[in-house]
């Protein structure tokens, strides 16, 4: 009897020893619980703020994708804007090169034409002065030729009028004419001249 005493008082003890176990067990279950709970919760609420930061990012990247798109298409249209003016712009500068090398060619023919009149025009007033220094001395020969024909002329009516004079102061014979010849001369050159009268009596 004393012995199953002793084996009942170390079995009472033993479930003391195991009630005490699982009481700390269960503290520490509940602790673990709270902390689970507690992570649980802490994970939940990180799992939403992740998944609202997704959600977030994922509209973000739904408006750069639209937005890439659109500019995309403006890249596209500018392109093609750019293409377009290149090609007007290759194109007026292809004809304006054409009109350039068109005006630099009637340049050099006019410039040609210019030069070719001004050697006429040389020429022309060379002939031109020739032609008017042979005029004037043309000119300055008949003006002398002139003037000595105005003057043998005033000469040859001086010597008339003399003749006469010397023919009514001399006596004529009835059956004899006395006529008076006379005899001029007229010498000229670019300086003056020289005018002589001669009288006879034949």
């Amino acid at each position: 009897m004393e012995g199953l005493e002793l084996e009942l008082r170390n079995l009472q003890a033993h479930s003391h020893q195991s009630e005490g176990y699982l009481v700390q067990l269960d503290d520490r279950l509940s602790s673990l619980s709270s902390s689970a709970e507690r992570n649980v919760s802490s994970l939940i609420s990180e799992v939403s703020r992740t998944s609202t930061w997704l959600h977030n990012q994922d509209v973000q990247l739904r408006e750069t994708s639209g937005q890439l798109s659109r500019l995309r298409e403006n890249l596209d249209e500018v392109n093609w804007t750019v293409g377009a003016v290149n090609h007007t712009f290759s194109s007026d500068i292809s004809f304006h090169r054409r009109k350039i090398h068109d005006m630099q060619i009637q340049i050099s023919n006019i410039t040609e034409d210019t030069s070719s009149l001004w050697v006429t025009h040389v020429h022309t007033e060379a002939q031109l002065r020739s032609e008017m220094d042979i005029l004037n001395t043309i000119t300055e020969d008949l003006r002398l030729k002139d003037w000595e024909h105005s003057l043998a002329l005033k000469n040859i009516t001086m010597v008339e009028g003399k003749q006469n004079t010397l023919l009514t102061s001399v006596p004529i014979n009835p059956g004899k004419l006395q006529l008076m010849t006379f005899c001029s001369v007229v010498l000229w050159s670019k300086r003056g001249f020289i005018y002589t009268c001669i009288f006879s009596d034949p």
